[in-house]
């Protein structure tokens, strides 16, 4: 679905975080505040002040949300640089790199892999 979309408009967990990164699309976050220590909040912002995403507070989705798409999907050069930024975010070979390191500790070499 990522890849279709000219903007993706989404919550900010830790794993949707890192998809979005790797998939190299504008976002805007609009983060739960049903989550402990208003994580997703503290998310998003790391994306926002890289100027990879824009953020919409929860409450305040319903009137700005719409208007800030729409801004959004209207500046063609907002958009390539949100998704150049968000890329840069990205670790494409994080799958690969994960199993290289519990391959290490498996074999005791724990300490090579930090």
């Amino acid at each position: 679905a990522y890849a279709v979309s000219d903007i993706i408009v989404s919550r900010a967990g830790a794993g949707t975080i890192s998809e979005l990164c790797v998939a190299g699309k504008a976002t805007i976050f609009v983060p739960s505040p049903n989550v402990s220590e208003d994580h997703q909040r503290h998310n998003a912002m790391a994306l926002v002040e890289k100027d990879a995403a824009l953020m919409v507070i929860d409450n305040e989705a319903v009137n700005l949300l719409m208007d800030t798409a729409e801004v959004l999907l209207h500046n063609n050069g907002k958009i390539a640089q949100m998704e150049q930024n968000i890329l840069k975010l990205g670790k494409k070979d994080a799958a690969k790199v994960i199993a290289e390191m519990i391959i290490e500790m498996k074999k005791g070499n724990s300490k090579d892999v930090r």
